[in-house]
């Protein structure tokens, strides 16, 4: 299979593994969470289409406004775990593996963004 550049990128493999876990998480989520599980969803795919793009121009500056999206995005995603994690217990563990993924995704966009000056 043929890979884009940004495949190679650990922000972006660290952002699909959360996107695989919160696809889990959701199936998992009570009935009244909807709009909350609707939007980390969102904002999951956010991050990774952000990432994706933004890997992709030759323009620094839209590299620059993608990839800063993309942490606005993930912090978004953290902050509705923050919320779930209040409605919900999980067993002990479980939304630490997103929560990892998640940081991990974090460290490496805000690399790419320091590379970029």
């Amino acid at each position: 299979m043929n890979q884009f550049p940004f495949h190679k990128l650990k922000a972006y493999q660290h952002s699909f593994e959360f996107h695989r876990f919160i696809l889990e998480l959701r199936k998992r989520l009570p009935r009244g969470l909807g709009e909350l599980s609707d939007q980390i969803y969102r904002a999951s795919t956010s991050n990774i289409l952000n990432l994706a793009e933004g890997s992709a121009s030759w323009n620094r500056g839209i590299k620059l406004k993608h990839f800063r999206i993309a942490i606005a995005s993930q912090a978004e995603c953290q902050s509705a775990l923050d919320l779930i994690g209040l409605e919900v217990e999980f067993e002990r563990g479980f939304l630490d593996r997103g929560v990892s993924h998640l940081d991990d995704a974090r460290k490496f966009t805000a690399g790419l963004l320091k590379s970029l000056g």
